[in-house]
């Protein structure tokens, strides 16, 4: 990866209206989680996770929109949905990102993806417009020494409020959720109640399926 792609990325997010950086649990395991909370910080653009990336940015983090694909909420995928630009680091957007009518995913954005398997980036369930064949870590650790705080133009600030608000007036848990009817519990109120008992930094195993999906 020389500096001409870095500067190219650099480019399309500062041009973007409606830029979204979407966070891969690979940030991790390349070593590189330092390097995209820095980058995260310059970039100042709304972050979509996958279900197994949640522990990259806090849920009350200003810039985390939410999850992504058939396991995420619905701020996350609109946010993929009404993206122009999408910035994937760390995620080989599997089939389960998606989703089965393939066609229709991202369907407004241009997309750069960033991958150590140059196969992930072929696969005929995506388009992607710029591949860039690169280690996680070197290439945020790059992106953050080439990059400056970005101040978003009017456009991406408002998308940045529109994502924020999504967030807010549509979250996993509804209040209709937590209301009782004396026999039976929600199980997305249960799974998030659970979460307010455990003590910090506790550690939860789910199996598959909707154990995955509520879980996360």
């Amino acid at each position: 990866m020389d500096d001409a792609t870095v500067q190219m990325v650099l480019e399309k997010i500062r041009n973007a209206k409606r830029p979204v950086f979407h966070a891969g649990y690979g940030i991790r395991l390349s070593g590189g989680y330092a390097a995209f909370r820095a980058v995260a910080e310059k970039l100042n653009i709304p972050i979509v996770t996958y279900w197994n990336a949640v522990d990259l940015i806090e849920d009350e983090n200003p810039l985390y929109c939410g999850r992504a694909g058939n396991m995420g909420d619905r701020p996350g995928n609109w946010a993929i949905q009404n993206a122009d630009l999408i910035l994937a680091v760390g995620t080989r957007i599997s089939i389960r990102q998606v989703g089965y009518n393939w066609k229709t995913w991202a369907r407004a954005a241009e997309v750069i993806m960033v991958d150590i398997d140059r196969a992930e980036m072929k696969k005929h369930t995506l388009h992607v417009e710029h591949p860039v064949w690169a280690d996680a870590k070197d290439f945020l650790q790059k992106l953050d020494a080439a990059a400056a705080p970005l101040t978003p133009v009017s456009q991406a600030a408002d998308w940045l409020a529109t994502c924020q608000r999504w967030k807010k007036d549509y979250p996993a848990v509804l209040p209709r959720q937590w209301e009782e009817n004396g026999t039976t519990a929600n199980v997305y109120a249960f799974v998030r109640y659970l979460s307010s008992r455990l003590p910090e930094n506790s550690l939860t195993a789910v199996s598959n399926g909707a154990c995955c999906v509520v879980g996360n």
